[in-house]
């Protein structure tokens, strides 16, 4: 899934899966979307509310879904931040999407991009996809081992407490491909 899941919501927020406004039913409500004439999509800031783009409503109406299915299915829920290239593994840097951060960071490597212009400062809400993967996988054994019917969610972002800063992020990949000229063709 992802973090931005309840986006909708202002001030404090459980971690968990609400129920639509008013108690819709997802179903229903996935119905309707797919009975709309393609010409009348203009409903679409109406269907997806407070939600500040179809990406995160889709997400929230599919865990609506999962939830109310699941039954005795043990189900959990991964809701990473926004993924980007990896830790480690498989090797520094790899990155299979050039969508969103993952792009910014393949220009940066190749050498496209040569400054930006941002708040050094500024936390970024970023995960690796290894990190991803690996919590995917621990959340797996854990879920295995849970009571029939178990519902978890599981975040995996950054924090406060464990900050990520575009400069270091910037400066480990160049040093990475610096000492590592024959990866470039990785890239």
């Amino acid at each position: 899934s992802t973090a931005y899941t309840n986006s909708n919501r202002s001030g404090r927020i459980e971690e968990k899966v609400y129920d639509l406004e008013g108690g819709k039913d997802p179903e229903k409500l996935v119905e309707e979307i797919l009975a709309l004439n393609p010409n009348g999509i203009d409903r679409e800031k109406q269907i997806i509310g407070k939600y500040p783009n179809t990406y995160t409503f889709s997400k929230a109406l599919t865990e609506r879904v999962l939830k109310k299915r699941h039954g005795n299915v043990k189900l959990s829920i991964v809701r990473p931040s926004i993924v980007i290239s990896a830790y480690e593994e498989p090797c520094i840097g790899w990155c299979e999407s050039l969508s969103a951060m993952g792009g910014l960071l393949f220009a940066v490597m190749l050498g496209l991009i040569n400054y930006l212009y941002c708040n050094e400062r500024q936390i970024l809400d970023i995960v690796p996809v290894d990190h991803c993967s690996n919590l995917i996988l621990a959340t797996t054994a854990y879920t295995a081992n849970d009571k029939p019917g178990a519902f978890n969610i599981v975040h995996s972002s950054t924090s406060a407490q464990n900050p990520a800063y575009i400069t270091p992020i910037i400066q480990i990949l160049t040093e990475y491909l610096a000492n590592n000229p024959s990866h470039k063709q990785i890239f």
